[in-house]
């Protein structure tokens, strides 16, 4: 008994994809999966995917773009580059935990100088208001001797 001949596996890619593996138009690519009777798919992103044959991807020669196995040292990469990206926003939450710290202790700063300078406006409010008091009362005795005579003996 023979093997049966394998099927090939199928790619799931958009029209987009198929278009510039064959290197043909969009439209041309939408005619080609109806006259291959492809399954079409609409994916999550709202776009529609056609299962192609891998072996038609290959057939279209050169590069095509369309990954059908993951490579090995994607995975590595990918957990690399996941790693940095953790580390970069971690950085960036400890150096914005430092400027809300920083906000809070200038905002203590401002509210004690605030208060420090609504003491002394209140200090220097009562010192004036006491050497008004002490010139109004200078003036009134100065009044009083207005009518006398330089000597304070001759009355």
């Amino acid at each position: 008994m023979t093997d049966p001949a394998p099927v090939p596996t199928p790619v799931r890619v958009t029209y987009a994809e198929l278009a510039k593996a064959r290197g043909v138009s969009l439209a041309a690519a939408r005619k080609l999966a109806l006259r291959h009777r492809w399954p079409k798919q609409v994916g999550n992103d709202g776009l529609a995917h056609v299962l192609v044959p891998a072996s038609f991807m290959e057939d279209a020669g050169g590069e095509t773009g369309i990954e059908t196995g993951v490579p090995p040292d994607l995975r590595t990469t990918v957990a690399e580059i996941l790693a940095t990206q953790r580390a970069e926003r971690d950085a960036e939450r400890e150096r914005a935990d430092r400027a809300e710290r920083a906000i809070v202790v200038l905002r203590a700063k401002l509210v004690a100088v605030r208060y420090a300078r609504e003491v002394e406006v209140a200090d220097l409010r009562r010192r004036l208001d006491a050497e008004t008091e002490e010139r109004r009362r200078l003036t009134a005795v100065l009044e009083d001797r207005r009518g006398q005579g330089w000597w304070p003996w001759k009355r």
